[in-house]
């Protein structure tokens, strides 16, 4: 739980904070709000102020002073308020006595993401004779993902399209028959 807690921190400016602040699961005309904690972890007390980026989309409390004491914790709502379905980028700053660091503020879109080996090597094979390879794809984002192949006419994936879950992995074949004696090299694309 620490180890984890430490990997989602920075301690920057003897402040600890979220490296980011990411959005997901969004739609266009909602209100979401996160929680941006700050916690001093100074022996003396520090006064930050802070403020976003010229954003329309971000919104956080009034720009204030904070003033922490050694070991305690400030908690900054900040509100996210999207228009339309693009991904947003802004950032909020924060100043100390000690410097200056800011937080990206994210709101990513889902997308489709798959894990397919690079390549494939189908070694050495006479002509109109067939090597077959199995191999595994997994669908590595939170979407429902459909997939279909193509691919020049010596390669062939079996099967031909398949219907992924989130997270979900399939083995398939790929099939090598070659037409002449050459060497072969082309993309299959999904």
């Amino acid at each position: 739980q620490k180890r984890a807690h430490a990997q989602l921190n920075n301690i920057v400016c003897g402040i600890e904070a979220p490296k980011r602040l990411v959005y997901k699961g969004w739609e266009p005309g909602g209100e979401y709000t996160k929680r941006l904690v700050l916690k001093n972890v100074k022996v003396s007390a520090q006064k930050i102020s802070y403020k976003i980026s010229g954003s329309q989309f971000f919104i956080g409390v009034y720009p204030q002073s904070i003033v922490l004491s050694s070991g305690t914790s400030y908690t900054l709502p900040i509100t996210f308020r999207p228009t339309k379905k693009l991904p947003y980028e802004e950032r909020i700053e924060f100043e100390t006595s000690e410097g200056s660091f800011a937080i990206p503020l994210k709101a990513s879109l889902f997308q489709h993401s798959l894990s397919v080996p690079k390549t494939l090597n189908f070694g050495m094979c006479a002509v109109q004779e067939s090597v077959s390879i199995n191999f595994e794809i997994t669908n590595s984002s939170t979407l429902h993902t459909e997939v279909v192949w193509t691919s020049p006419d010596e390669f062939v994936i079996s099967p031909p399209s398949i219907s992924l879950a989130p997270r979900q992995s399939c083995r398939l074949i790929a099939m090598f028959t070659p037409r002449c004696a050459t060497v072969y090299s082309a993309p299959v694309v999904c």
